[in-house]
């Protein structure tokens, strides 16, 4: 494994094979020597429970077979960010595993630290093969002197469900990696592939990427979710698509304060979900539930430049209240102990106002969520807001702070029993998603 890695990808993967060929033809790489030195194949099995529940905690079970070696080797690994934006892996060392011929389970005669590890995220449950990805690979040497400092890979990645023989998708990634200690380069060489080959930077691997595909894969019942929103013209999309969308069931919506003011944006949903109730009506006779939640301490932001006086663009300025409850932190604990534990998501697409309240007021309820997912981060650039920071969080930095701390070690009202998470295996996953806007 490689002490420094970066990966990238193509803001359009039409020009990505001729630019794949550009940097395999070049003999100078930002003012340095460089050269081609081999193209390979390899094929990437991954496995997971039905869930995907290693894929949600950040985890990789992959069995890795290269078209020269008649072996595979399965590795759990595990990939986090490093001071530098470089990716870091901690993994356990490859175990060499017997060829499987449907692919069904890599339980069977593995070494105890890979099933002791394997336990840890899956409990009892089965791992079953979730996805295929056929990758080409060609790698480029980037010298100082005589000394080869750093590589790239140029990576052609298919990816195939199982029991399917053409791919369902097809992508390019390059990885620029180094093996020395030291890799002071290492901005010339990401800046230079940005500006020089209009390249967006990324940290999550293959397999996170490609995990709307092996969850297309795996039959089972759709998503319970909650949605948490502050209801202007984005989080109105954002309703219309969950509602039609059948890998999601929408159980409950809760708002609160951002764009527009908490009890505005009640107003709002109970709008949207009542223009869409005619197109949803066979998956939802009865729609779900909304109820209004906490307002900003010092009010609505003004985003009426973008969202319009009313969030909607000005269609809704009526003053009714009809259509929604009062108490958002009610509808949540109801929702979430009228199911079982860890099968509720919540999904936030404003402050998190909301979610810091129901951690002061029902600590155990937020424990039994499956996992909690933030629009927080932004795309090509540092902030929508200011320099640094996303909309929602610089709306509410204090409840933002609260609930990432709270994820990180989750505790119930009383003892600090089953919802304490360890570093290694959190019961509470956290996930941030990017604000376009």
């Amino acid at each position: 494994m490689a002490a420094w890695e970066y990966k990238f990808v193509f803001k359009n993967d039409q020009m990505a094979g001729d630019l794949f060929l550009i940097l395999t033809r070049l003999k100078n790489f930002a003012g340095y020597q460089c050269y081609l030195e081999k193209t390979e194949k390899y094929s990437d099995l991954y496995y997971d429970t039905a869930d995907l529940n290693l894929e949600a905690q950040g985890v990789v079970c992959r069995k890795r077979k290269n078209e020269n070696n008649p072996d595979s080797y399965l590795t759990l690994k595990r990939q986090s960010i490093g001071p530098n934006k470089e990716v870091i892996y901690l993994k356990t060392e490859p175990v060499r595993v017997e060829p499987d011929r449907d692919n069904k389970t890599t339980t069977q005669g593995l070494a105890e630290e890979i099933l002791s590890t394997l336990r840890i995220f899956t409990g009892t449950g089965s791992i079953d093969h979730i996805l295929t990805l056929e990758v080409e690979r060609t790698t480029v040497n980037i010298m100082s002197s005589v000394k080869v400092i750093a590589y790239l890979h140029l990576d052609l990645v298919k990816g195939y469900l199982p029991g399917q023989n053409t791919p369902a998708v097809k992508e390019y990634e390059i990885e620029l990696k180094s093996d020395n200690l030291e890799f002071p380069e290492a901005d010339l060489f990401c800046d230079y592939l940005k500006r020089s080959f209009n390249m967006i930077s990324i940290a999550r691997s293959k397999l996170r990427r490609m995990a709307g595909l092996a969850k297309k894969g795996i039959a089972g019942k759709p998503k319970r979710v909650i949605l948490d929103m502050d209801t202007g013209v984005d989080d109105a999309l954002a309703i219309i698509l969950a509602m039609k969308s059948p890998e999601i069931q929408v159980m409950g919506l809760t708002t609160t304060g951002g764009n527009v003011d908490a009890d505005q944006s009640a107003k709002n949903t109970v709008l949207v979900l009542n223009t869409v109730r005619d197109w949803v009506k066979e998956r939802y006779p009865d729609l779900p539930p909304v109820a209004r939640g906490e307002p900003l301490a010092d009010g609505a932001i003004d985003a009426s430049d973008v969202h319009g006086p009313d969030g909607l663009g000005g269609i809704n300025e009526t003053d009714s209240n009809k259509g929604f409850h009062d108490d958002a932190a009610i509808l949540f604990r109801d929702i979430v102990y009228g199911h079982a534990s860890h099968t509720i998501t919540l999904i936030t697409t404003g402050p998190l106002t909301n979610v810091a309240h129901w951690i002061d007021v029902f600590p155990d309820a937020v424990c039994r969520l499956k996992e909690i997912i933030c629009m927080g981060g932004v795309f090509f650039q540092e902030g929508n807001r200011s320099q640094t920071s996303e909309f929602n969080i610089h709306a509410n930095p204090t409840s933002a702070r609260k609930v990432v701390e709270f994820c990180r070690t989750p505790q119930s009202s009383g003892i600090r029993s089953r919802c304490l998470s360890s570093k290694l295996s959190p019961k509470l996953n956290l996930f941030f998603c990017s604000n376009f806007l």
